[in-house]
């Protein structure tokens, strides 16, 4: 999936009950387009392809939002399940 992908493709927005009942098919079409979890219409969780979310975090950017939210990233209850990249400055 590329950018110009990304662009062009509108995403596609399924209710939330609907993806936690047929949650196998949904990875396999976010490799192709973006996939966005809804609650009471709202969007909730957005999936997209590994790479894509790769590239995404490399951008300087969103390198520099990261470096910002290192510090409070010690008081996310659900820190080890995130990458020791996010966290953690020596791995940055």
């Amino acid at each position: 999936m590329n950018a110009e992908t990304l662009r062009s493709t509108t995403k596609k927005k399924v209710p939330r009950t609907a993806f936690h009942n047929h949650t196998g098919q949904y990875p396999d079409i976010s490799r192709r387009e973006p996939i966005t979890a809804t609650k009471h219409g709202r969007p909730g969780i957005t999936i997209v392809e590994a790479a894509y979310f790769e590239r995404l975090v490399a951008r300087p950017s969103v390198a520099r939002v990261l470096d910002e939210a290192r510090p409070v990233f010690q008081f996310f209850p659900y820190r080890e399940r995130l990458p020791a990249r996010f966290w953690d400055p020596a791995q940055a």
